[in-house]
């Protein structure tokens, strides 16, 4: 547990309260020699004052979080500051925050509420890596029998002669790959709901991107007969997973073409006053329900899709969000009719 103020006495009073409790405690009174123990030793619990002379409380909590997002953090102040306390919650992403001068009691019961807040963050992130461990293997497993009776099927659809035959073949195939498919939503899903999953990023130009995306769908849309407008008139550069993108658009593209309404499709990108680049993808389709909007996004929900599993946008939503954007849904008229507008907001490296 690390203790930062810049007053010795604030200190001295802290040190007293917490030589009844079992806990491993460090003191400081400079910002720059707390932010050296919290990337040498990390802590379970951060309590600071929040108006210092070398470094404000926000600022420091803000460098704290991008050394150690896992420490649960707690601030003390003798001010009723209310834009002071937004600026700690938001970009601090405090516990609690609390008033000097403090009631020892309650100090403790709070110190003690965020190390059992601690604790069990760190046994849930112990719960997903068992979990994800368990799924990979089981996910592995699934697939060899599923590779096995597609390569069965493609092999049989070669040798029989009869079309009946041949098109309950190719039943077999397409649903191999939707088994195959349902299997990697798992897989995505999981890495979504766990925080420490691995990430791997790459400066991304938009205009390269979305050509060579546009590409790989020209087959699936001739089939379908729609048409899809490609509006990037930026040069724009994001930090993205090349891989976690693509399946964000690919979720919204294959859930527009089973849409039997839908012929037109229009991608545009823009770039926004506060950093931001917006990416819209909107359909033809009708719009979508109020009370269908409201959930969307919710992990497991699906409507109007047979054989939906409900964690195709719930997933595209946490990639978005874990890319620092965030991502939301309306309805839009436009000039081929009604539709659902999905728009990405997503902060960028260079823009012109």
């Amino acid at each position: 547990m690390l203790f930062l103020d810049d007053e010795e006495n604030i200190l001295r009073s802290l040190k007293r309260l917490c030589r009844s409790e079992s806990f491993d405690t460090r003191f400081c009174t400079n910002p720059d020699e707390a932010l050296d123990l919290v990337e040498r030793e990390g802590f379970a619990v951060i309590v600071t004052d929040m108006r210092m002379p070398i470094m404000d409380g926000i600022t420091f909590l803000r460098k704290a979080l991008a050394i150690d997002s896992d420490s649960v953090r707690i601030v003390l102040t003798g001010y009723s500051d209310i834009e002071a306390a937004k600026a700690a919650v938001n970009e601090g992403n405090i516990f609690k925050y609390l008033n000097k001068p403090w009631d020892g009691k309650q100090l403790l019961a709070n110190i003690n509420e965020a190390v059992a807040y601690f604790n069990a963050k760190t046994a849930r992130r112990r719960d997903l890596m068992k979990l994800g461990e368990f799924m990979s293997q089981m996910v592995h497993d699934i697939r060899n029998p599923i590779h096995g009776i597609r390569g069965s099927a493609e092999l049989l659809k070669d040798y029989i002669g009869e079309q009946t035959a041949k098109e309950f073949c190719e039943i077999i195939i397409n649903q191999t790959g939707r088994l195959n498919e349902m299997a990697t939503e798992l897989l995505v899903a999981y890495k979504e709901q766990n925080p420490h999953a691995p990430k791997e990023r790459s400066a991304v130009d938009l205009q390269s991107f979305f050509l060579e995306w546009e590409q790989l769908w020209q087959q699936p849309l001739s089939e379908r007969s729609v048409d899809m407008t490609l509006g990037v008139g930026v040069d724009c550069t994001l930090g993205l997973s090349i891989n976690d993108f693509s399946r964000v658009l690919n979720n919204l593209i294959t859930n527009a073409l089973e849409i039997e309404a839908v012929d037109h499709i229009r991608v545009t990108v823009k770039v926004e006053d506060q950093g931001l680049a917006a990416v819209q993808f909107v359909d033809n389709g009708g719009g979508i329900p109020a009370s269908v909007r409201s959930r969307i996004f919710d992990i497991f929900f699906t409507h109007g899709k047979e054989n939906g599993t409900g964690l195709g946008l719930s997933n595209a939503k946490k990639i978005v969000e874990k890319h620092n954007g965030r991502m939301f849904v309306q309805n839009v008229d436009w000039e081929h009719g009604r539709g659902a507008a999905f728009t990405i907001m997503l902060p960028y490296i260079s823009a012109v």
